[in-house]
Parts: structure tokens; C-alpha cells; sequence
């Protein structure tokens, strides 16, 4: 299929803080390849893939923002033009939770009226677990975002995530 056969293009900036997954799970998600080691984000990283949702046959332009805090001026310009921003955390890093509502502040400044996806990611290391499910659904609303748990290294939900955050996109757009 060529591009005309899309009804929409839209960019998702997928953010959070460092080595929460962010990268695997655009990689797992595009390619369906997970990567076992760490290699740190420095300033973006973007993928397309086609999707089907809802009978609509979509593209996605999917950004990767690199979490260091020393980034934060380079991220800027890459939300411009963002549809949808997905908020990512380590569930074993409660760190990586507390840090979701600056993330969120950072996402704002530059896309104010976009949807919201919060996803706890690393689901599979039930005994480090460090954020309850609880927990992230009541960021969600903080967030006025919908929530989702993953496993990136599992395959679970990866593909939801894109779905949940496209119909958001959409039901933004209507």
C-alpha cells in the first residue's frame, strides 16, 4: 500500500526518564525485536509503522526522547507537532513513577492539547516490583491520560499501547 491509502499520519513522542524501556518498545513494537542490553538514547530516535485501527489504516511517526535530565533542552523541539505523548515508567524504579508529573510539565509546555498514555513497563519482574498497578492507574488521572501495563521483554500490550494512544488521538481529533 502506498501512503494515499492512509487516513491519517500521526506523531507520538514517546518520553520518560532514562532505561525505562522507551527504546525497546518502539524497537519491539516496530520490528518486533527486543534488545537484552541497555544502550543509552542521545537526543532522538524515530520510527514509522503502520497500523491498523478501528478499520482505519493509520501511520505512525513515532519519536523516542532520550530521558537524561541533561537532554532536556535537545527534547524540546522534537515534540512540535506531536498528536499523542506516551509517559513511561519502570515499575521497579519508583523513581522513574515520581519522576511522571515533570515529565508531564516538560510535555505540556510544548504540546498542550495532546492525549495522554501512561504505561508502567517491566510487568514481567513481579518480585522487584516497586509501583503498584493502583499506584500507576491513579497517576492516569492525575495525567488525564488512560493507563497500561507492559512488558516490553514479554511482548505484552506492546502493540496496545500504540492502539490505546491512537484512538485517544482520535477521539481528540472528532
Amino acid at each position: 500500500m502506498d501512503d494515499r491509502s492512509f487516513t491519517r499520519i500521526y506523531k507520538i513522542v514517546v518520553v520518560g526518564s532514562g532505561a525505562v524501556g522507551k527504546t525497546s518498545l518502539i524497537l519491539r513494537f516496530t520490528t518486533g525485536a527486543f534488545r537484552e542490553s541497555y544502550i543509552r538514547t542521545l537526543g532522538a530516535g524515530f520510527a514509522f509503522k503502520n497500523l491498523n485501527v478501528d478499520n482505519r489504516l493509520v501511520k505512525l511517526q513515532i519519536w523516542d526522547l532520550a530521558g537524561q535530565p541533561e537532554m532536556k533542552k535537545v527534547r524540546s523541539n522534537f515534540y512540535t507537532g506531536a498528536s499523542g505523548v506516551v509517559f513511561i515508567y519502570d515499575v521497579t524504579r519508583r523513581e522513574t513513577f515520581d519522576e511522571i508529573l515533570g515529565w508531564k510539565k516538560e510535555a505540556k509546555t510544548h504540546v498542550p492539547n495532546c492525549a495522554c498514555l501512561l504505561v508502567a513497563n517491566k510487568t514481567d519482574l513481579v518480585q522487584d516490583r516497586a509501583v503498584t498497578e493502583a499506584e500507576g492507574k491513579e497517576m492516569a488521572e492525575k495525567l488525564n491520560g488512560t493507563f497500561l501495563e507492559t512488558s516490553v521483554k514479554m511482548n505484552e500490550n506492546v502493540e496496545d499501547v500504540f492502539k490505546v494512544i491512537t484512538r485517544e488521538i482520535m477521539k481528540n481529533a472528532n
